[in-house]
């Protein structure tokens, strides 16, 4: 059986990869504010794997601020299939 994607499945997986991030940042600010002892730097001890999609997602971030035009137009024509 063959995989099939959708024209505009990139950016549900877009979509869905910031919003783990995003809830993964809050957590780490929440585990700050209320249970950091000070002894542990958890930072020292972050996973490569995390740092390559926080870059990789800040760079899809930036890139949109520099290049919109066409994120813009596939939001466009997405919007258009639903409405």
């Amino acid at each position: 059986m063959m995989l099939r994607f959708y024209p505009y499945t990139w950016l549900v997986i877009l979509g869905a990869l910031c919003s783990v991030i995003s809830a993964f940042g809050a957590l780490v600010i929440l585990q700050r504010i209320f249970f950091d002892n000070g002894y542990f730097s958890w930072e020292r001890y972050r996973p490569t794997n995390i740092r390559f999609v926080a870059v990789l997602s800040t760079i899809a971030v930036m890139l949109f601020f520099v290049f919109p035009q066409p994120l813009l137009l596939a939001l466009d024509k997405a919007a258009g299939v639903f409405f």
